[in-house]
C-alpha cells in the first residue's frame, strides 16, 4: 500500500511541475503584453528569470520526487522545492521589474 501512496505522490509533484512550468509561459506572455506600461525597470529580463528559475524548480522538484523512496519524501522533497522555488522566481520577477 506504501508503495502505491508514493506513487500517487510522484504523478502529483509532476502534476504541479507542469502547472509551474505553465505558468511561466502564461507570465512570460503577460509581462511581454502589459511590459511597455512599466517605466522603471525592465520586464523582459524579469519575464525571463521567472521562466528560467521556476523551470529550475521544477526539475529539481521532479529529481528530488523521482529520487525519495518514502511518500513523505516525495511530498515534502518535492513541493517544498516547488514552493520554494516559486517564491524565489516571483520575487525577482518583482524585483527585476520595478528597478
Amino acid at each position: 500500500m506504501a508503495d502505491q501512496r508514493t506513487g500517487t505522490a510522484r504523478v502529483l509533484v509532476l502534476i504541479a511541475s507542469a502547472a509551474v512550468f505553465a505558468a511561466g509561459g502564461v507570465v512570460c506572455f503577460l509581462v511581454l503584453l502589459l511590459g511597455p506600461a512599466v517605466k522603471d525597470g525592465n520586464p523582459v529580463a524579469g519575464a525571463i528569470a521567472y521562466t528560467a528559475l521556476s523551470l529550475v524548480a521544477a526539475g529539481a522538484a521532479v529529481t528530488t520526487a523521482v529520487r525519495a523512496a518514502t511518500t513523505k519524501g516525495v511530498v515534502l522533497g518535492g513541493c517544498g522545492t516547488l514552493l520554494v522555488g516559486t517564491l524565489v522566481a516571483a520575487g525577482a520577477m518583482v524585483l527585476l521589474m520595478t528597478g
